[in-house]
């Protein structure tokens, strides 16, 4: 039984279950509002199984893909007849929930360990670190864009000044989305040329040197293996900062790409040091043919390469899974 952890949105999950139906292979997805009712849940620690039922019928778990979103699983508590006549009847209850809460998390943890010789993003790295990575990247030999995180103005004028009015900012964490009833907005990566009208302090803010590039670059890994893409971003204004700000009515050229093999042998060090099986990495290459490391997103779309570089990631994932 293959279980897949993803959301409704999410269109590359329903591709990957079709190639799951193509094989009869059974499976479960789970969204965010939905949730397992466990009946019976047997962990051994010294056998490294986990068992899990719903509704006394083994799920039988034997590959696991985390795409988005959350795991519910709701326990059955018992003898709650014993519960009632206890005085401090709230603060067990929330004891309880809290040990399974702790357990949910520690089943998911510890099933996508046993699972790791399937196709599985570890289950708690969806938010990694972006400091850690760029810290990481650069230890396997990577370039990166020096990179500062700043409140002081003046700190950031002497930035400025030294990349010789050429630095960009971005979220220190994930993309922000924000909503209203008629639009959405995005956190893109911005350039700053000016900042006169900065205050002297600020929230603490992540600024980059801004690389003249050449192209960019989607890597999708799947375990050991890069499918690469070239983004030529830099020829459309609306694209040239950051490729991500979509020109629908002409959109960027995407051709396959074959990394250098150092570069590719570096990238595949810099998943296992961050024990991930998938995600998507983006990188720039400059006009004097250097490789610059920017993020990586365990959870990256990849439907955008895969099609028009025919890669097929869907199949890959499928098949890893089964």
């Amino acid at each position: 039984m293959v279980l897949i952890i993803s959301i409704e949105e999410d269109i590359s999950t329903f591709n990957v279950i079709d190639w799951l139906l193509c094989q009869d292979k059974k499976y479960i997805v789970l969204f965010p509002h939905e949730s397992i009712n466990v009946s019976k849940l047997f962990i051994s620690i010294s056998d490294k199984t986990v068992q899990i039922s719903s509704n006394n019928d083994n799920l039988g778990i034997t590959s696991l893909w985390y795409r988005r979103g959350n795991m519910n699983v709701d326990a059955i508590f018992k003898n709650t007849a014993s519960i009632e006549k206890i005085k401090s009847k709230k603060l067990l209850m929330k004891q309880l929930n809290k040990e399974n809460r702790d357990l949910q998390l520690s089943t998911i943890d510890f099933l996508a360990h046993q699972l790791s010789s399937k196709i599985d993003d570890y289950i708690f790295t969806h938010n990694i670190n972006k400091i850690n990575v760029l810290d990481n990247a650069v230890k396997v030999g990577l370039k990166i864009p020096e990179t500062i995180i700043t409140t002081d103005k003046s700190v950031l004028f002497d930035f400025l000044t030294r990349h010789e009015g050429k630095i960009i900012t971005k979220p220190i964490s994930e993309v922000l989305v924000i909503s209203d009833n008629e639009y959405d907005y995005y956190t893109y990566t911005s350039k700053i040329d000016d900042i006169q009208n900065f205050p002297n302090t600020f929230f603490p803010s992540l600024f980059q040197q801004m690389i003249d590039k050449d192209y960019e670059l989607r890597i999708f890994f799947l375990k050991n293996r890069c499918y690469s893409t070239a983004i030529f971003s830099q020829h459309d204004q609306k694209t040239k900062i950051d490729f991500r700000n979509y020109n629908r009515e002409k959109p960027n050229r995407y051709i396959p790409y074959q990394l250098p093999k150092y570069i590719e042998h570096r990238i595949i060090k810099l998943i296992k040091n961050l024990n991930l099986d998938s995600g998507s990495i983006d990188m720039i290459v400059d006009k004097q043919s250097h490789y610059y490391f920017l993020e990586i997103n365990p959870v990256g779309q990849y439907g955008m390469i895969s099609d028009p570089c025919n890669y097929n990631l869907d199949k890959e994932i499928a098949f890893n899974l089964l």
